[in-house]
């Protein structure tokens, strides 16, 4: 079950190292439709740190970026959140208090905001929704960096922001999780991805009544199925509820302000 980012070293004999990329695809589908659908999604957002590392985040308010605490962890005052082609200056960050960093026991607790100094221009922020998830729905995943398919696995990084398609599992406690089905499956999606290892504190993002909600941010990826194997068929992606810590968003967007 590798968690990606600044824990990789130290979650026991259940965990690989690795590193959260972006959307790895279906090997029988043209690249190009997911880059094609990536294009649908300006509130996923890219946080550049000073180190030279990067994590993937929503916008979800004018100044505010959701990410997963393991990303947040590593962003400090002034590193760069980039949105729609546009730099914007980190002013502060929020852990959530529940979070700790090398302790499976916390992962449940994998979120955090960014807020911006300005506020983004000309992009619409996604909502978000306490309502409960329905298995079964169609969900985006979004994400760059590594990119590959089904087959071969992660094959390489080239920044380009990718997109796929998943259905919801499970809805397992604190987490949403999806399977990357192979196209022979009952349930693959058309555009079916898998986050992979760059992706982490990305958004699952669903359409409902006119409206895009976030319903999760990518937290972990359990390689058990795959024989420790990332980013391939079979392989099962972690999300954090954002259901779930409704309530601490909302204060936190509000007294933030």
């Amino acid at each position: 079950m590798p968690v990606r980012g600044s824990w990789r070293f130290a979650l026991g004999a259940l965990l690989l190292s690795g590193v959260a990329s972006p959307i790895v695809m279906r090997h029988d589908v043209p690249e190009r439709r997911y880059l094609e659908l990536a294009t649908r999604f300006p509130a996923a957002v890219k946080i550049r740190l000073a180190n030279g590392s990067d994590g993937e985040g929503t916008l979800v308010g004018l100044r505010w970026v959701l990410t997963a605490a393991h990303v947040a962890g590593g962003v400090q005052p002034d590193d760069l959140v980039v949105a729609g082609g546009k730099s914007y200056l980190v002013e502060r960050v929020f852990m959530h208090p529940e979070f700790r960093e090398l302790a499976m026991a916390y992962l449940p607790y994998d979120i955090a905001l960014v807020r911006l100094r300005l506020d983004v221009a000309g992009i619409e922020p996604a909502s978000l929704t306490d309502q409960p998830e329905v298995v079964g729905s169609i969900v985006t995943f979004v994400g760059r960096g590594g990119f590959g398919t089904g087959v071969a696995g992660v094959r390489g990084e080239d920044g380009r922001l990718r997109a796929g398609t998943n259905r919801l599992e499970e809805v397992a406690g604190p987490f949403l999780k999806f399977r990357f089905d192979r196209p022979e499956d009952a349930g693959v999606t058309e555009l079916e991805g898998i986050s992979g290892p760059g992706d982490s504190g990305g958004a699952a993002f669903i359409d409902r009544d006119g409206k895009r909600y976030v319903i999760g941010v990518s937290s972990w990826q359990d390689t058990r199925p795959t024989n420790r194997v990332q980013g391939v068929y079979g392989v099962i992606e972690n999300y954090v509820r954002v259901s779930n810590h409704y309530d601490w968003i909302v204060r936190t967007m509000r007294e933030g302000n």
